[in-house]
């Protein structure tokens, strides 16, 4: 798919949006109000949702437990099991007792 971009949000807010768009579909990411917002559609690579996750975390951007909304009402592709899992492992791990 297309590169990672990054762009300001409606608010202006620097780096608000993490977005990969190309001719075949779109994944946008951005965290708004202390929720994680991901917009997937057409057929975008499940390793491409991955990748924009990937980026968020390594800014700082996205925090261990956040409420989040996914859209997948454009979405005409096939799930991805194994970008499942990735995003699985990229989630920071609870210590034993916590409350979820």
């Amino acid at each position: 798919m297309g590169e990672l971009h990054e762009q300001d949000g409606d608010d202006g807010t620097p780096g608000a949006v993490i977005r990969r768009v190309d001719a075949r579909g779109h994944v946008a990411l951005r965290v708004d109000a202390g929720i994680l917002w991901i917009d997937v559609a057409g057929e975008p690579e499940g390793m491409d949702i991955v990748d924009c996750l990937r980026a968020a975390l390594a800014d700082g951007r996205l925090t261990g437990s956040m409420p989040t909304l996914v859209d997948l009402t454009g979405f005409v592709a096939v799930i991805d099991w194994a970008a499942i899992r990735a995003v699985h492992t990229l989630a920071p791990r609870r210590s034993p007792g916590c409350s979820p």
